[in-house]
């Protein structure tokens, strides 16, 4: 359980930039037009 848990943790640590990072173009577009 501990082992999974952690996985999951670290995968989420993982994702949030990415998710970030692929809305940046939209916010930017957003902000700029």
């Amino acid at each position: 359980m501990g082992i999974l848990t952690k996985g999951a943790i670290d995968r989420k640590i993982l994702y949030v930039p990415a998710i970030v990072c692929a809305l940046i173009p939209f916010l930017n577009k957003g902000l700029f037009e």
